[in-house]
């Protein structure tokens, strides 16, 4: 919402009405951390009502229609537009294994979503071989 806040600092500088507008010496001044509050609860409960996140799956769309709400309040100094893009999103397929073998142990199969998940809008495959401990590492 910061970046909203400058574009119609931006914009109004540059119109014919800037006395209306907010000007980039009084930015500062016109940001309240009452305000900066409200907004990040409204993020946070578009969050809470989507899984936790408001990523591209999830509360993206809330979050967008939150802040083109927020922008279109202040018509007179911006015009408020969509840019569509594409989001590739890997989707998991199946019942992931995951397998490892430990010496003196033998292999031991690990369960999906009890020892395992993947990694959230990470890449997919298959990869085999063995894993070596880094020293340092953690």
């Amino acid at each position: 919402l910061l970046i909203a806040v400058i574009v119609v600092a931006v914009r109004s500088r540059s119109s014919s009405c800037s006395s209306v507008g907010p000007s980039f010496s009084g930015l500062a001044g016109a940001m309240s951390s009452a305000a900066l509050s409200a907004h990040l609860d409204a993020f946070q409960a578009i969050a809470d009502a989507h899984n936790g996140t408001r990523a591209v799956l999830f509360g993206y769309n809330a979050s967008l229609a939150y802040v083109e709400g927020v922008l279109a309040a202040r018509a007179p100094y911006l015009a408020v537009s969509r840019q569509p893009f594409q989001v590739s999103v890997p989707t998991v397929t199946g019942t992931p294994t995951l397998s490892v073998s430990v010496p003196g142990l033998g292999p031991l199969a690990l369960v999906y979503s009890v020892d395992f998940v993947e990694m959230v809008f990470s890449g997919y495959g298959t990869a085999a071989g063995p894993v070596a401990v880094v020293p340092g590492s953690g």
